[in-house]
């Protein structure tokens, strides 16, 4: 009997992220022998989210025929050096599984990717390597790069969140092979139900950070432009602005009622049932623009139509399955509101093809299939 492939999966950020990659790698187990390796305790503070450990014992319940193993941190406190693992625990799970492909969730000019590099060749391991890029914008100054140059000539692939995550790494040179992923989510949490066009008062929905970035203030403003007796949002999620947000709700006459962080498992439930269509008015800065939106995608497959920003990746994800406003122009989205709001033909299309798209491309068996084929192609050409 052959043995399977050993896939050793280099994962910053389970400590802080939910189990669906992990499913997503349950259903690959029966085709390889896939190890998740992750630090004992991370945290990223520049994103907001506290530093948090690992249970290997009870993250184990998502994917329990995938083996996970937490590595303590060289200098967890360090801005970029956060995620390098201490060299001798890293170099050890290494000799003692010896995989075959090496999948780093991790940029192509991060220092977590040249450690990994650097350890396979010193242990002289020749497994395949590719990295995970969400990044989509430009890093291209030094150090990173040098350091993306030095990375990107000993990967053997770049498996892309975006399309623009591909133009970047390719300011560090050319990738041998280019694999478009998008994302995963796990939409058994959220089944479809149909939304028809409202005839009475209308819900937008809101859910993100309170932030700058995330900008409800652009969503309350084309309300204001609206008919604001019949429309109010209904916002989920937390941050340092939404007192200064529900002043200016207030200012606006616009109703806004924000019910706080809500769990993954409640989504659908508790928020996707209660509104109309969701809105996500996300605006670029020079820092941050939007990667991926998750939450698009888990309001697609629950049948809620979705207008979203030109920012970053959102029309992508959206395609011709939603309305798309031009970034930071509130006239443009209260125009796309209304234009939603007047064609019951679109709003119940979107809501319908926008599901069977979510499923048939972001659910976890459909990016299980991705990831399979990305993992058959490196192992083929190991052989060759």
């Amino acid at each position: 009997m052959t043995a399977k492939p050993k896939i050793l999966f280099l994962y910053p950020a389970l400590a802080v992220d939910t189990d669906f990659l992990l499913k997503t790698f349950e259903l690959l187990s029966d085709r390889y022998n896939i190890t998740v390796v992750t630090p004992e305790r991370v945290g990223f503070p520049n994103l907001g989210i506290a530093e948090k450990t690992v249970s290997a014992a009870e993250r184990q319940a998502a994917a329990p025929n995938v083996r996970i193993v937490t590595l303590p941190l060289l200098h967890p406190t360090h801005r970029y050096a956060r995620t390098l693992y201490r060299p001798i625990a890293l170099a050890r799970v290494l000799r003692e599984i010896r995989p075959d492909v090496v999948h780093a969730c991790s940029e192509v000019f991060s220092p977590t990717l040249t450690q990994a590099i650097a350890t396979l060749r010193f242990l002289r391991i020749p497994s395949r390597i590719v990295n995970f890029s969400f990044e989509n914008l430009d890093w291209y100054r030094f150090p990173f790069s040098w350091v993306g140059r030095w990375n990107l000539a000993r990967i053997d692939a770049v498996f892309a969140v975006n399309r623009e995550a591909v133009d970047e790494a390719r300011k560090f040179g050319e990738p041998k092979q280019v694999f478009g992923s998008g994302f995963a989510c796990d939409l058994a949490l959220f089944p479809f139900r149909e939304h028809l066009p409202p005839t009475g008062n209308v819900r937008i929905g809101f859910i993100g950070r309170m932030v700058d970035e995330k900008w409800l203030e652009d969503l309350i403003h084309a309300v204001h432009r609206l008919d604001r007796d019949r429309i109010s949002i209904l916002a989920a999620g937390e941050g340092p602005r939404k007192e200064s947000l529900a002043d200016i709700a207030k200012n606006q006459w616009v109703d806004v009622e924000f019910i706080g962080r809500v769990s993954a498992d409640r989504l659908a439930e508790d928020f996707f049932t209660k509104i109309d269509f969701l809105v996500i008015p996300s605006r670029s800065t020079n820092f941050w623009k939007e990667q991926f939106g998750r939450v698009i995608v888990e309001s697609m497959a629950s049948g809620v139509p979705v207008i979203g920003s030109d920012s970053g990746a959102i029309p992508e994800v959206i395609g011709e399955h939603g309305k798309i406003f031009r970034e930071g122009d509130a006239e443009n989205l209260a125009q796309s509101i209304m234009e939603l709001l007047s064609d019951p033909d679109s709003f119940i299309r979107y809501g319908q093809k926008g599901a069977i798209h979510a499923r048939e491309n972001h659910s976890l068996q459909a990016y299980s299939k991705k990831l399979d084929v990305m993992y058959s192609s490196m192992l083929l050409d190991r052989l060759h």
